[in-house]
């Protein structure tokens, strides 16, 4: 398994806040980000492969939004350098970080490992979720 496969969240390297970006990387190079605002608020899914080099390629596919009508992602990310390595939050706890050396991924550069494991189904139980509000 790759090592980026996971949940990937940005707030989990800070004191808990009402906002956040949790990037969703599935092995099968599926996979998906939210952003939340108090609640869940957009899904952005994405296609993820490594290119030759081993550096990490993301092209968008759609966006789906508790406010706007689905539409599709522009969003393309290239030759992107990944490291991961053990750090420590804010507050004082060990967590495995996800940086982009290169760039920024979405809105930040810098992402803690919330899960490794990530529910089969799981995406469809946000998308519902995001289509209730």
């Amino acid at each position: 398994m790759d090592e980026i496969v996971g949940e990937w969240s940005a707030d989990a390297l800070f004191d808990p806040g009402p906002s956040d970006e949790i990037i969703y990387f599935l092995e099968h190079g599926d996979g998906w980000i939210e952003y939340l605002n108090w609640s869940l608020s957009a899904i952005e899914t994405f296609r993820w492969w490594r290119n030759e080099e081993g550096r990490i390629n993301i092209k968008g596919e759609t966006i789906h939004s508790n406010s706007e009508p689905l539409r599709k992602s522009n969003k393309v990310h290239s030759n992107l350098l990944i490291s991961i390595q053990q750090g420590i939050t804010t507050l004082d706890k060990p967590i495995t970080i996800l940086t982009v050396e290169n760039d920024k991924l979405y809105e930040t550069n810098k992402y803690g490992l919330v899960n490794k494991t990530i529910e089969k189904d799981y995406l469809a139980k946000r998308l519902l979720l995001l289509n209730k509000r």
